[in-house]
């Protein structure tokens, strides 16, 4: 009879970034080291990767209030086989999820900019939320937890 694996325990990690697009780098660095000491699965790792990048540069890029002190935090949580993402920074009200998919059936020249990193996100993970709480844009992001079937 097999026996049942141990539940995983759950692991955080948080960080504070600065409103800097050098911040990726380190960002990056952390949550790549983060998933290897989880020993979670390389290709999902990659997926979460690409949409902590794609949220975090947007908010970098769009999200500066002139005169005001801004922030970003980011929380990932690994439970349940699944790794929840949250995103929050202390910028104007702006729901990601409200602007129109891009067109992606039409020429680059007639295609209007913007859009196609909230288009990745909402393909690479299973569920993504906006809200506006106590002041701050709340992106959340979960994605399963899975292994690809070894390859032949």
């Amino acid at each position: 009879m097999a026996q049942a694996q141990p539940a995983r325990r759950p692991a955080r990690l948080s960080l504070r970034v600065r409103k800097e697009l050098s911040e990726l780098n380190r960002v990056r660095d952390r949550v790549e080291a983060f998933w290897r000491g989880e020993h979670l699965p390389e290709e999902t790792g990659l997926q979460v990767l690409l949409c902590i990048e794609e949220a975090l540069s947007n908010v970098v890029r769009h999200g500066a209030l002139s005169g005001v002190r801004s922030h970003i935090t980011l929380e990932v949580n690994v439970s349940g086989g699944e790794a929840q993402i949250v995103v929050k920074d202390n910028a104007l009200p702006f729901d990601p999820l409200a602007h129109p998919a891009p067109q992606l059936d039409v020429s680059l020249t007639q295609r209007r900019g913007g859009g196609l990193g909230i288009h990745l996100i909402r393909h690479l993970t299973d569920n993504v939320s906006y809200h506006r709480i106590n002041g701050k844009n709340c992106l959340r992001m979960t994605k399963r937890i899975t292994t690809s079937p070894a390859k032949k």
